[in-house]
């Protein structure tokens, strides 16, 4: 489905975009700050990489289902998550902005993830002149001597066994940034493959969702319970979205 009331580029499953919004935020807010509190210790190094993790982890209990997969792939030591969405031919990140910052300076003998899933899935959209995702990158700053059959190459490793043919797939990347343990930005954003922006969407309304919005518009005349009298009341959700889950609940 399209994002309701703007004109965008970007096929928004909001369903799934709130439990990955959520997923982040309760990475940020809670458990990062409450594994810092409990690891107090000399030197924190580990603390700086916590929250990437934590976000992984709540994507596996609040994303991942019979119709989204969390998918895993190496780095040399370094474990990646990319999530797909296979009925709207979608896939995803997560990252930080300072993360996304630092992608086209990323050097070695294979391509940056992110370079891979931008030059196969989205190769064929063209972002906006001067429009650019993070303030100084330059329009085709993606000077990196890859060829087309060395990202073809490199992709069809990272997702081998999850996606066969690529051709129809997109590729966004949901980025966030965070500061004192606060989510202050948190954007959905359709990338070409010189990492300049062909769309973008804030999501910072779905940090707290607004369920009345999501629910089916009407809510049936209390019933009085049978036990202490009191009215009960019952909400309909509407198809295709899920209700989001308890805080640390996990969700088949």
């Amino acid at each position: 489905m399209k994002f309701a009331g703007r004109d965008s580029r970007i096929e928004l499953n909001q369903g799934l975009i709130v439990q990955m919004v959520q997923a982040v935020v309760k990475a940020v807010t809670e458990d990062a700050p409450q594994y810092r509190r409990d690891h107090h210790l000399e030197t924190n190094n580990a603390a700086n990489f916590i929250v990437g993790d934590y976000i992984n982890e709540n994507l596996r209990k609040l994303v991942a289902s019979e119709n989204v997969q969390l998918c895993g792939f190496k780095r040399f030591a370094w474990s990646g998550r990319f999530i797909i969405d296979d009925g709207n031919r979608t896939t995803y990140s997560v990252m930080s902005a300072s993360t996304l910052s630092e992608a086209t300076k990323k050097h070695g003998n294979k391509p940056y993830y992110l370079d891979s899933f931008l030059n196969v899935e989205n190769n064929q959209c063209e972002g906006k002149q001067k429009q650019l995702v993070i303030q100084g990158y330059g329009f085709g700053n993606n000077l990196k001597n890859f060829s087309d059959e060395e990202y073809q190459q490199d992709y069809g490793q990272i997702t081998h066994g999850f996606i066969e043919e690529a051709e129809d797939y997109r590729h966004y990347i949901l980025e966030y940034k965070a500061e004192h343990s606060e989510i202050i930005d948190i954007r959905l954003l359709y990338l070409d493959k010189a990492y300049a922006v062909v769309d973008s969407l804030d999501l910072s309304e779905y940090i707290m969702p607004d369920f009345a919005s999501l629910t089916a518009g009407y809510i049936d005349m209390p019933e009085a319970n049978t036990e202490t009298g009191s009215p009960t009341v019952k909400i309909t959700i509407k198809a295709g979205i899920k209700p989001m889950p308890y805080v640390g609940e996990d969700e088949a």
